[in-house]
C-alpha cells in the first residue's frame, strides 16, 4: 500500500503524457499507407537492394530471437550452465 502510494505520482505523470499523444485513425496502419511509404523510399534505393536489406535483417532477427528462445529453455534445466 505505501508502494502504490509513492508510486501513484510518477503514474500519474505517466498517463496524463500518454493521453497528450495523438490518437491514430485505424487506417493508418493500414497496407496501402504502407505501400506509399515505402514506394517513396524506393525512389532512392534498388528494389531488390531493399528486399534483399529487409530480408537479411528479418532473417538474423528470426536467428536471434529463436536462439534467445534456445538458451533460456536450457538454462531453466538445473544442474546446466
Amino acid at each position: 500500500m505505501i508502494i502504490e502510494l509513492l508510486l501513484s505520482p510518477f503514474w500519474g505523470l505517466i498517463d496524463l503524457i500518454i493521453n497528450l499523444l495523438p490518437s491514430a485513425p485505424s487506417s493508418a496502419f493500414s497496407l496501402g499507407n504502407f505501400v506509399s511509404i515505402v514506394s517513396k523510399g524506393m525512389i532512392f534505393i534498388n528494389p531488390v537492394t531493399f528486399v534483399l536489406v529487409i530480408s537479411n535483417v528479418l532473417f538474423w532477427a528470426s536467428i536471434h530471437f529463436g536462439w534467445a528462445i534456445v538458451e533460456w529453455v536450457y538454462k531453466k534445466i538445473p544442474g546446466v550452465d
